[in-house]
């Protein structure tokens, strides 16, 4: 009769093997095919209490709003033009500043947002910037 003790040895390093646990570091970060470490990244994303459809606080939330804001998870839908997501500061808990790679009406520009939440905890107040200039915030209601 063979011992089983070597047998069980072998299945639990094939095992190992096959997983790839023996190869992974603790911390989870990736290897390179050098074995040197690299960083975890995360993936630039709008936090969820902004995300949704928001229009002016006087308005419809119709989809022809021209002050309808669409926020997705890394991008913006305007009434005629879009931003894609390119970097966020986080501010608070209830404030971000991000920036945009805009495009609308065959232009493309660079543009900066601050989403905040106004005093009452639910209504956005977006405030654009352009250069020097700082626009006042529009209030925004969450349409349903």
């Amino acid at each position: 009769m063979k011992p089983i003790a070597p047998i069980a040895a072998a299945l639990t390093l094939a095992l190992a093997a096959c997983s790839g646990e023996a190869d992974t570091p603790s911390d989870g970060a990736d290897v390179d095919p050098a074995g040197v470490e690299a960083p975890m990244y995360m993936p630039v994303v709008i936090p969820g209490q902004f995300q949704g459809v928001w229009d002016y606080v006087e308005g419809a939330c119709l989809p022809e709003s021209d002050l309808r804001m669409e926020i997705g998870s890394d991008e913006i839908l305007f009434y005629e033009s879009m931003g894609k997501l390119t970097g966020i500061e986080l501010e608070g808990e209830n404030s971000i500043m991000l920036m945009l790679a805009m495009e609308g009406e065959g232009e493309r520009w660079e543009q900066k947002l601050r989403l905040a939440f106004g005093e009452d905890g639910k209504t956005l107040m977006p405030q654009f910037f352009d250069g020097d200039r700082v626009y006042d915030p529009m209030p925004r209601q969450r349409c349903n």
